[in-house]
C-alpha cells in the first residue's frame, strides 16, 4: 500500500479546453446528425476527467508502490446552468473537494471559455465520489489527505464542509442498510 501524504487542491487541479469553435473535427465528435450536443459523450468525459483528478490526488509519486484502484461510487448533483453550445470553446475544470479515509469527492465544472474568470461562465457542475481499493487485497485503501490552505477562499472551505457532511450522511445510511431487520429471540 502506498504511503499517505498530504496534498492541496492545487496538486490535483486540472483544466482542459475543448476548442469547438475552431476545430470542426472535434466538434463533429460531440454532435448528432441534427447538430445537437451528445450529452452522453460529455458525461463520459466528465467521469474520465474526474478519475484523472482522483488518481493525481492519490498518487504518492513513488514508482515503487502500486497505484490504487479507484472506483466511481456515485455521481451527485449534475447541474446544468446554461446550454453547452458546440459553437463555443469550453473548459473542463476540476479539483478534489473533500477527502475521507478511503474515499474522495471531485468537483468538475464546464465553463464557457471566458478569460474573465467570471462565475457566470459556469455551464455545468458535478460531483464524483471515488472509493480507493488496494489492487492486491481488494480492501479499502487509505488515500492522501487534503490540506486546506490558509489562503483558501471561504467558498472552498464551505464546499469541503458540505461534502464532508454528505459523506457522513452516506456512511450513516450504509450502516442502517447493513443492519437490516433483526430477528426476535424467543429465549
Amino acid at each position: 500500500i502506498a504511503d499517505v501524504h498530504e496534498k492541496t487542491r492545487k496538486d490535483s487541479r486540472l483544466s482542459i479546453t475543448y476548442p469547438f469553435k475552431n476545430d470542426a473535427n472535434l466538434r463533429d465528435m460531440y454532435v448528432d446528425h441534427k447538430g445537437h450536443l451528445l450529452i452522453g459523450k460529455v458525461f463520459e468525459d466528465l467521469d474520465a476527467f474526474a478519475g484523472n483528478i482522483a488518481h493525481d490526488h492519490c498518487d504518492d509519486n513513488n514508482p515503487e508502490t502500486h497505484r490504487l484502484s479507484l472506483v466511481t461510487a456515485s455521481v451527485d448533483e449534475i447541474i446544468q446552468k446554461r446550454p453547452i453550445l458546440v459553437k463555443e470553446n469550453i473548459n473542463l475544470v476540476g479539483q478534489v473537494a473533500w477527502v475521507g479515509n478511503s474515499s474522495l469527492d471531485v468537483i468538475v465544472e464546464i465553463h464557457k471559455d471566458d478569460s474573465s474568470g467570471s462565475t457566470d461562465s459556469i455551464l455545468l457542475s458535478s460531483f464524483f465520489t471515488y472509493v480507493a481499493r488496494d489492487k492486491q487485497s481488494g480492501r479499502a485503501a487509505p488515500v492522501n489527505k487534503l490540506v486546506l490552505e490558509d489562503d483558501l477562499v471561504c467558498a472552498e472551505v464551505q464546499l469541503f464542509e458540505e461534502r464532508k457532511r454528505i459523506a457522513a450522511e452516506r456512511k450513516l445510511e450504509k450502516e442502517k442498510s447493513h443492519a437490516g431487520p433483526r430477528a426476535l429471540s424467543l429465549e
